[in-house]
Order: C-alpha cells, then structure tokens, then sequence
C-alpha cells in the first residue's frame, strides 16, 4: 500500500464510527417511574419550571414537602409526586409537595371544563347529542345520538360519572372543542393558574397538556364559588336518561360519584377524581371539619382510593390552628412572577420562544429535568467522544499526508 494511502485509510474507518448527523444537543427523554428490587413502581423526579420565582410565594417552588409550625409533626407520607393542603376560606397554602409540579391532570383537568363553560350551558335547556359526542375514549356516562339532554344532566355527567361523552358533547355545544380549550386556557391564566395547558376538555392525555397541583387548588377554589358547580359536585348519586323503554316511554338510570372520599369519609363535599395509565391517580378533595373546609390536591399517586387523600385531611385538620402559611393562592389576574420582564425587541423575541417543557403527552410521566450543569446525557458524551477521535484522525492524516509529499519531493529532486 503506497504511504500515503494509509492516512486515508486510517481517516475513512474513522469517520465510519460517527453517525452522518449525530446531534448537536440531545433532549432528554420524559422521566419514567422507576421500579425497586421487588418492582413496586417508585415516583419520578418532580420538575419545576417556574423555580424560584413561582406564584404563591417562595416556598412554593420547592420539589419537597414543605410546612412550618411549632411541635407539628411532619405530614404524612402518600405515594404522589405532588400535593397540596389549602384553607378554601382563607386561601392559605398549609402544606405542599412540589406544588408547581407540572403533571398530567387526567380526569380533574374537568374542573376547569366545568368552571368555563357554567356560565355558558344553560341547566334548563335541552340539547341534542350528535353522533361525533359519543366518539369518545375512556369513561362514558352514555349518551345516545339524536337524544336531547338538559345542562344539568350533562353536568352531573360530567362531574359525577366523569363521562368523556359529556364533555366533548358540552365542547361541542359551547361552540366546538377548539374554542372550548382556548376559553379554558385563557380562564386559567386569568386565575393564576400559568402551570396549566388544557389539550382535551375531557383530560384524557393530550400533547402539552399539563396542570399543577397548585393549579388544581386555585382552579377549584374558583369552582366551589359557584352554587351549581358545588351542587354538582356534593351529589352522591343522580338519575340519567336512557333511551326509551316500553310504550316509547323514556326510562332512566343510577348513575354515581366517582369521587371515593364522597362516599368513605365525613365530612366531604366534593370534587373529582381522574386516572389515565400515563397520569396515574389524581384526586381533588374538599372537606369540612372543625370548622374549617380544607382542599387537597393530589397528581401521580401510585396508590388510588381514598385513603391517602384522608390522611392528608386529617392531619391537616388536626394542626390547622398552629400550621403557619407557607404561600397562597394568588388572587385572580395576577402576574406570573416567572414571565421575563418586557425589554427592547430582538430577532429572538419576535420570532417567539418555545413554550417551557411540559410533561410527554400521552407517554410522558413528568417531563425530565436539563443535566446539572458539567454533565452530559450518556448519547451526547458518546457523540463528544467519536467526535474527537475523528478530528484527531482528521489532523493526524493531513500530518501524515503533508509529510508523504515533502519525502516525494525530496526524492525527486
């Protein structure tokens, strides 16, 4: 082989180890629930997006379980990734996990379905279902095309039987799915509630959908004003229209409270629950006792029922008088305190920035957090590494090929 073909060679099996369009930056993938030894699923690293400056204060951009309060004992513990205790009157934040947590509400993303569109659906007026209503994944309370229905019955089943049904058919008379979400988003940022991004009215996964607990909380605290949203959401049981029975006669059903505290521990008076196999278990719980009515918010339990919402409750009634506020709940148009402060217009601010990283649509479980900052993802390291070797070889073969011409020349003259 002449001199300087080995170079060559050398440079050509080199550059056949770095991929023809390796990445400049590599996105870490959304982070999936772990498993231990005995593979119980354990729970994903919450990311904060808002951190340091979240609304409610500044413990609230806290990742861990955060509360004060002389000779209180810590809460208890419950398997989600985030929760929150809230006073309803008062609007005090008493204790929280990763409030600001953006995660995948499920099924409590109707709250806000609910809270929008109140005001828009008439209880008394009948509706006609079409057949587009009932194209619906998940839960169905079982609306039948072509049948007419009231606004309370498709709100209790909404709220009580969490039929996916209802809501597209509640979108759908509210002016269509797409107006329906931007009225829902546009009434969360009007809240505070900037964690939010409403992609189906059913809250069935959606790609950049997301809500936080402390959303949750100030969501529904704007909810449980309204005299019919709470009507709704206390009712245990409610009767549903089927479709006709002997005679033409136009039969109904039972249809029941999803909510598990409404039917297991005193004192509850609401809200919503919700699961997708994504978003794991959600749980929105109002309850009085004592004297006081507190909110719980929780999202990606491991554990579903009632009872890691009730210890929540009753370690929060039980210290309510000496826990001291840790944030609040921000009154309605209130700033978000993490938006970039107005400055001179560049060629970046016109073209817009990307929306900070949501939790992975249907797949996601909460979106991964960036690398501490000296670290690399293991694929951009590997990248890095075949890089380097390849310029190595690069430099070394115009060396070697540089050096090959000069003793060509030598020999001829």
């Amino acid at each position: 082989m002449p001199r300087t073909a080995r170079p060559l060679s050398l440079l050509a099996a080199l550059l056949l180890l770095v991929p023809a369009s390796a990445p400049a930056h590599a996105v870490p993938a959304p982070a999936q629930a772990a498993t231990t030894p005995d593979r119980r699923p354990t729970l994903p690293r919450p990311s904060i997006v808002c951190a340091p400056h979240c609304v409610g204060g500044s413990a609230m951009s806290a990742r861990g379980v955060v509360y004060r309060g002389s000779g209180v004992p810590a809460p208890p513990r419950v398997r989600n990734v985030s929760w929150i205790a809230v006073d309803l009157e008062t609007g005090e934040v008493l204790a929280a996990k990763a409030p600001h947590a953006r995660l995948l509400p499920a099924s409590t993303l109707k709250i806000l379905t609910a809270l929008t569109l109140l005001p828009v659906i008439t209880p008394e007026k009948r509706y006609r279902a079409m057949p587009s209503d009932v194209q619906a994944e998940g839960t169905r309370v079982g609306i039948l095309p072509g049948k007419t229905y009231s606004g309370r019955e498709l709100y209790d089943a909404l709220l009580l039987s969490s039929g996916n049904d209802a809501a597209y058919m509640l979108a759908r008379v509210a002016g269509g799915r797409a107006k329906t979400l931007r009225a829902m988003n546009e009434t969360a940022r009007e809240l505070g509630a900037f964690d939010t991004a409403a992609g189906d009215p059913s809250g069935l996964d959606a790609p950049g959908q997301r809500t936080s607990v402390y959303d949750l909380a100030l969501i529904t605290r704007a909810a449980m004003g309204s005299p019919r949203f709470r009507a709704h959401v206390a009712r245990r049981t409610a009767r549903f229209p089927a479709g006709p029975g002997k005679g033409g006669r136009r039969e109904r059903f039972t249809i029941s409270n999803h909510n598990p505290m409404l039917w297991n521990y005193a004192g509850t008076y609401g809200v919503k629950n919700g699961y997708t196999t994504a978003a794991q278990h959600s749980l929105v719980t109002v309850v009085r006792r004592g004297g006081r009515s507190i909110l719980v918010a929780q999202l990606h339990g491991l554990e579903g029922g009632w009872r890691p919402a009730a210890r929540l409750h009753t370690w929060a009634a039980r210290y309510a008088g000496r826990l001291r506020p840790v944030g609040t709940l921000v009154a309605p148009g209130t700033p978000d305190p993490a938006a970039p402060a107005p400055g001179p217009t560049t060629r970046a601010s016109r073209a817009g920035r990307p929306a900070a990283a949501p939790v992975g649509g249907h797949t996601g479980v909460v979106a991964a957090d960036r690398p501490p900052t000296g670290s690399r993802d293991p694929v951009v390291r590997s990248f890095a590494w075949l890089g380097g070797v390849a310029l190595l070889g690069v430099v070394l073969a115009g060396a070697a090929l540089e050096r090959g011409r000069r003793t060509d020349r030598r020999a001829r003259g």
